[in-house]
């Protein structure tokens, strides 16, 4: 904006000293004021120009703003631009983000205990640690902008996960999102939630990780010694078959 003050202002200057045609100097001498005057208006036009050039930074995409409504049209790809000087860039990452809730102090985005507590089929509530890969669809950044604003996260990415994470928790056992070789089943379920949510509002879902997943103490001892109790009867059948 300044540059587009300075800029007018110049040009302005120019005119006037052309339309004067002579510039009269304290020592009385008298020149054509028309080089001066051109020479204003350039360096005007340069400023105006100037500040049309907009450059977007690796890893992002620049959402444009004019008077207020955002232009909805495809946004600006990283490198220099040279758009209209009025015009407002909103720069917004298109890189993957990952999201944290954790019951570990200061791990995730918020302090203290984050974890999520999912009630499963068996009547049993679990603590889980989640991480969430995602990231923004560029094509899609500008409604983004326009409907959530920056903070997209906070109003879309953690309560969508947080319920996909309920709602795919009542499907399934405590002891199947325990057991790392059933857990997959419960992650798949978890991103089929959640895929819509975000597709509706233009982010890509990449990754869902179940970090940690915390039992009631006599639950989690119990299903440890019905898996060692499996292994182990595992084990001497293939001995027995030998």
């Amino acid at each position: 904006m300044q540059f587009i003050f300075f800029g007018t202002i110049a040009i302005i200057a120019g005119l006037y000293l052309i339309s004067k045609k002579l510039l009269f100097y304290g020592d009385g001498r008298v020149v054509p004021s028309r080089g001066s005057g051109s020479l204003l208006i350039v360096i005007g036009l340069l400023l105006i120009a100037a500040s049309g050039i907009r450059i977007v930074e690796a890893g992002n995409v620049g959402v444009q703003k004019l008077f207020g409504k955002v232009n909805l049209n495809k946004p600006l790809n990283e490198g220099i631009h040279l758009i209209n000087p009025l015009t407002v860039v909103v720069p917004m990452s298109i890189r993957t983000e990952a999201y944290t809730m954790s019951s570990m102090q200061d791990e995730g985005q918020i302090r203290g205990d984050d974890s999520i507590k999912v009630l499963t089929s068996d009547g049993l509530t679990v603590t889980l640690d989640v991480t969430v890969w995602f990231k923004v669809d560029p094509q899609k950044a500008p409604e983004i902008y326009q409907k959530l604003g920056e903070d997209y996260i906070g109003k879309i990415v953690r309560p969508t996960v947080r319920t996909a994470l309920r709602d795919a928790g009542v499907k399934h056992t405590s002891s199947a999102i325990y057991s790392a070789e059933k857990r997959e089943v419960f992650v798949a379920d978890v991103e089929a939630e959640i895929k819509p949510s975000f597709e509706n509002y233009g982010i890509i879902q990449e990754k869902t990780l179940l970090r940690n997943v915390t039992l009631p103490d006599m639950v989690a001892t119990a299903i440890e010694k019905k898996l060692k109790a499996d292994q182990e009867q595992q084990e001497m059948d293939y001995v027995l078959q030998k």
